[in-house]
């Protein structure tokens, strides 16, 4: 990790079976709930509990259990299982030409803009 970077962490479940006419893809918890989940990551690779825990995200309470990366909807009669991931990435405070304030970093060689338009190399 660089001197100027930290790293920001999002928590995602896994979506392929239409609900809420969604597609196929990964979806973000709820920000509070993203960060209760990365609190509780945190405590279980510190071996502080190896239990699954319950968390709210939106109008459901789920079961997240690391050791098996998923969750299971408490609320619905279908007790539904969803694969989980979470998403580190290492950020860099600085602006670009188009003065965005985030970049992040890009590959193995380099960052990129908020923006998505601005390149920067590393430079050693």
């Amino acid at each position: 990790l660089r001197e100027d970077a930290e790293v920001v962490v999002r928590w995602t479940y896994w979506v392929d079976d239409g609900v809420d006419e969604k597609e196929d893809g990964w979806y973000d918890y709820d920000p509070g709930a993203g960060e209760i989940v990365e609190a509780k990551f945190q405590q279980w690779l510190q071996g502080s509990f190896d239990k699954a825990f319950s968390v709210k995200s939106g109008t459901f309470n789920y079961n997240v259990d690391f050791a098996h990366m998923q969750q299971q909807n408490l609320d619905l009669k279908t007790r539904k299982v969803r694969k989980i991931l979470r998403h580190g990435q290492e950020l860099r405070r600085g602006t670009c030409p188009e003065n965005f304030v985030w970049c992040w970093r890009q590959e193995e060689n380099g960052w990129r803009c908020a923006g998505g338009s601005h390149f920067e190399p590393y430079r050693v």
